[in-house]
């Protein structure tokens, strides 16, 4: 009968013994500290759906339209035409589907810079100082921000610094070549978000879906192989008007 020490699986672990080793106390203590941490954030996903949290976020908002409609007033008091103008849209059957949407955006937002932005968009639509060419409606607006991140945000501010100023010049924005031409405002704007540009492009492509951006086709005579090139939209220029 072959002997243990005949196996090559178990002469190996012969030669090389196991060290004694107190992995079972520090995976242990790991496993302790995850679970301190997930209780840790588990309280704070509790709260955050609390009735009464809830509730505060949403008084939150109203709060935030609150002054921003007093410094509305205060700019446009005077104006009897533009203060009917903006009662007119408040009463509006859009207004108030788009400020129960901020509501429930509100509830699930996860900052309170989120709900500022519910706000703005709220209180500026009716703003009858803004005026952009863009049939983009606040409640589609502000699902578009409820989804969008800090840094979507930025990169469709950096496609405005561009780009934003040739629209009023060229209304006919189709033709690839204003923008292309420009291709340099467009790589030095990238350059400033500080993002690796494969990066900056997969941003661009996220507000490709949301309507906020478009890809400018390729001009061969101005653009190297590895250029792309991105421009806001109407929709997007209005987003960034509404917000402030």
């Amino acid at each position: 009968m072959a002997g243990k020490i005949d196996d090559p699986l178990d002469a190996s672990f012969a030669a090389w013994p196991e060290a004694e080793s107190n992995e079972a106390g520090e995976a242990a203590l790991t496993v302790g500290e995850i679970l301190s941490h997930w209780v840790t954030l588990g309280a704070v996903i509790r709260d955050r759906f609390l009735s009464q949290n809830r509730a505060e976020r949403v008084n939150y908002l109203l709060r935030g339209v609150r002054l921003k409609f007093i410094e509305l007033e205060k700019r446009i008091g005077g104006l009897e035409e533009q203060v009917k103008e903006v009662n007119a849209k408040v009463a509006a059957p859009e207004f108030q589907e788009a400020a129960a949407l901020a509501a429930e955006e509100s509830v699930r937002a996860t900052s309170s810079q989120k709900i500022d932005q519910f706000a703005s968009i709220l209180v500026a639509s009716v703003d009858p100082r803004i005026v952009e060419d863009s049939a983009a409606d606040a409640s589609s607006l502000i699902r578009d921000v409820a989804q969008l991140s800090a840094m979507d945000l930025r990169v469709l501010r950096h496609l405005e610094e561009a780009y934003g100023h040739l629209f009023p010049t060229y209304p006919n924005v189709h033709d690839p070549n204003v923008f292309t031409e420009k291709i340099q405002d467009f790589k030095d704007a990238a350059r400033r978000s500080g993002l690796h540009p494969e990066e900056f492009q997969s941003v661009c492509e996220r507000l490709r879906g949301f309507g906020l951006a478009g890809e400018v086709l390729r001009n061969t005579s101005r653009m190297s192989p590895s250029d792309y090139c991105y421009r806001p939209t109407r929709r997007g220029l209005k987003l960034l008007k509404l917000l402030g």
